[in-house]
């Protein structure tokens, strides 16, 4: 089984809420932190050696902001990559994290601009184009929100991106105001099924004929109706508690979350179904980098990881943690 656990290498919590709300004419860029980042970098290093020395080599991407906001508070596009790009690839790969937003001189603030398709295309393509400029060769993306629509998918595609990771199937958000007028969150993946496709021009959410590989981040059906395994999302303390018990504040179609995957029945069915499907199975873990800074997050990401390596020795399942460009080499084969 693949394991796929990666990062959306967003700002620190609190630089990230008061970034609605930071002109891009009067905001020091120095206000916006990374501290989360850099930790969750050293965390993941130790647990890299931790499971090296049981035999196992640790893999992850960490997908960086590169858009209109990173532009316009930072001076250019490819300003996390420039600050960050070495430090990571030294020990885990880099993908692109771009998030839609725009700012609003009415309102003084930012918000995910979902309308305007060709504001959309020409912020991903100048993206794009700006970190190539700086020597930074981009293969793999991971939309902010989950986000996409027919436009920004074609216009991936068109760039040059080979896979994208945000499609997560069954969920549906109309999106809310955060902090009271900063609209963002909206996605629709609702119609989408849970095997890596090559989208539609006229309907991302269906396979067609673009080049990018969408691989979503749900992956399993146990047994009758369609039961989907969802991302383990490590937000706030609220979602994630130390009894590894979740509680989402929306419904995805009966959802099997990974924070739940500490009881052994859970783990018994994953291990039928692998056994029935060896080649075509995965999994999925996303995180943000503040979410490592918590205790209890790090005793759920940890009995996470005791749990798959457990799978081994009981069930006899070899265990690959793999990056995005590992996932992408071994389900291109078997996509839609």
């Amino acid at each position: 089984m693949h394991v796929f656990i990666h990062v959306d290498a967003d700002p620190d919590h609190s630089s990230a809420y008061s970034m609605n709300v930071m002109s891009p004419t009067r905001v020091p860029r120095e206000n916006i932190r990374w501290h989360g980042l850099l930790a969750t970098l050293d965390y993941f290093r130790n647990i890299s050696e931790k499971l090296e020395k049981l035999g196992f080599t640790f893999r992850s991407t960490f997908f960086l902001r590169a858009d209109e906001q990173i532009n316009r508070l930072c001076g250019t596009y490819a300003e996390t990559f420039v600050e960050f790009y070495d430090k990571i690839t030294r020990f885990f790969s880099v993908g692109w994290h771009p998030h839609l937003y725009r700012w609003s001189e009415g309102f003084q603030c930012w918000y995910q601009e979902y309308k305007d398709a060709e504001w959309a295309s020409r912020v991903l393509t100048d993206s794009y184009k700006d970190l190539k400029s700086h020597g930074f060769s981009v293969r793999f993306s991971k939309m902010g929100w989950c986000f996409h629509n027919n436009a920004t998918m074609k216009t991936l595609s068109d760039i040059g991106i080979a896979a994208d990771f945000s499609a997560a199937p069954g969920f549906k958000s109309p999106g809310y105001l955060e902090p009271g007028r900063s609209f963002q969150n909206k996605a629709d993946w609702s119609k989408t099924c849970t095997r890596p496709y090559h989208p539609c021009e006229s309907n991302y959410q269906q396979h067609g004929g673009l080049k990018i590989l969408e691989i979503p981040q749900t992956t399993y059906e146990l047994g009758g109706p369609i039961v989907l395994l969802y991302t383990m999302k490590l937000a706030l303390k609220s979602y994630v508690s130390f009894d590894f018990s979740y509680f989402p504040s929306f419904r995805v179609r009966s959802p099997l979350l990974l924070a739940n995957l500490v009881k052994r029945e859970d783990f018994e069915e994953i291990r039928k179904l692998i056994k029935k499907w060896r080649k075509e199975h995965y999994v999925t873990m996303y995180l943000h980098p503040e979410d490592m800074l918590d205790v209890n997050n790090r005793l759920v990401f940890e009995e996470f990881i005791h749990r798959l390596i457990s799978m081994v020795s009981e069930y006899d399942i070899k265990i690959s943690f793999v990056d995005a460009l590992g996932l992408y080499d071994r389900v291109r084969a078997w996509s839609i």
